[in-house]
């Protein structure tokens, strides 16, 4: 979606006006960067506007802040995502999510929810051999296919990339995994395949999640109070 720097200014100073916050719908937010970041290929300044549609990248030594009422979204360094209002979809990178809303977050056709519309904190990274998901506060719903399940809060699991194991594994491999997945607990992960549960504590995650914490200079809105 091309959408012209006036327009873009325009309704970055809408966003901005907190009386009008609550009338905003979810195709458009507002982005706060540091460092190299643009959107669909041309740089963008520190503060903009962004739309469905809209395709943000951040650089090697870039960071990003998508921020609306009801969610708070990080995006760290090299990072491509499409912003597309109520749905965000991860090619790589990772993000790092708070929202009180129905925002689903997709990554290799793994949709992931939070169970109920209330804060919920999650976040999720992508490489090619692996897709990794935290659920930080509250439940999350998984969705893959026809096979849905549950992540409780304080657990992640981590999935094998099918590209990764086309290359590399062989079937009985695959079969490995899939019997250990199995042996996870039922409500953790459901009926999906190739996942391995885990506890968030001393992971990565936390780091990401960081960013938000001691983003660098001056905060316009918190999350908290949309």
């Amino acid at each position: 979606m091309k959408v012209s720097a006036f327009c873009r200014m325009a309704v970055c100073a809408f966003l901005l006006i907190p009386e009008l916050l609550p009338a905003a719908d979810d195709a458009s937010a507002m982005l706060y960067v540091h460092g190299a970041a643009s959107i669909n290929g041309a740089a963008v300044p520190r503060t903009s506007a962004i739309f469905s549609g809209d395709i943000l990248e951040t650089g090697p030594n870039g960071a990003a802040r998508i921020q609306g009422p009801g969610v708070s979204i990080t995006v760290p360094a090299d990072t491509r995502m499409t912003f597309n209002g109520s749905a965000l979809d991860l090619q790589h990178g990772a993000l790092a999510i708070l929202t009180s809303k129905n925002l689903t977050a997709i990554a290799e056709n793994v949709r992931i929810t939070p169970y109920s519309r209330v804060w919920t904190e999650f976040s999720l990274s992508q490489t090619k051999a692996v897709l990794r998901i935290v659920a930080v506060k509250g439940d999350l719903v998984i969705v893959e296919g026809n096979e849905v399940s549950t992540l409780p809060e304080g657990r992640e699991i981590t999935r094998s990339s099918p590209s990764s194991e086309s290359a590399g594994n062989g079937p009985q491999d695959n079969k490995k995994k899939r019997k250990k997945a199995a042996a996870a607990p039922a409500a953790a992960i459901g009926g999906i395949l190739n996942y391995q549960v885990a506890g968030i504590a001393g992971t990565a995650a936390i780091a990401g999640l960081a960013i938000w914490l001691f983003w660098p200079g001056d905060d316009p809105i918190s999350p908290y109070k949309p």
